[in-house]
């Protein structure tokens, strides 16, 4: 999310709100929440009770992290989703429990 690299630089020790509306899970970069390849489906709630759900550490700790930098700047993280279970929320979670 690069959007709070940019309200970062922008804002300065100053109030900002990201507003994330997504309709997906993350399939790039370090917040991936499933891979590209439709042959592989999105981890389910049973994934996650078992560890069976290959991005889930790696995706927590890069949202926790954008999480605390947000949170420090005094910026906030509201996301809207369409679905609860297929957009990779669980990972997400840290950014609106940190941020208010």
């Amino acid at each position: 999310m690069l959007e709070v690299t940019y309200i970062q630089a922008s804002f300065v020790n100053c109030g900002a709100r990201i507003m994330l509306f997504i309709g997906g899970a993350a399939s790039q970069g370090p917040g991936m929440v499933v891979n590209e390849d439709l042959k592989e489906p999105i981890r389910s709630h049973h994934d996650i009770e078992t560890d069976n759900a290959p991005y889930l550490k790696k995706a927590t700790r890069y949202y926790e992290q954008l999480s605390h930098q947000a949170a420090n700047n005094g910026h906030t993280i509201d996301i809207y989703a369409c679905a609860l279970d297929q957009t990779g929320l669980h990972e997400m979670k840290a950014c609106c429990n940190f941020t208010g």
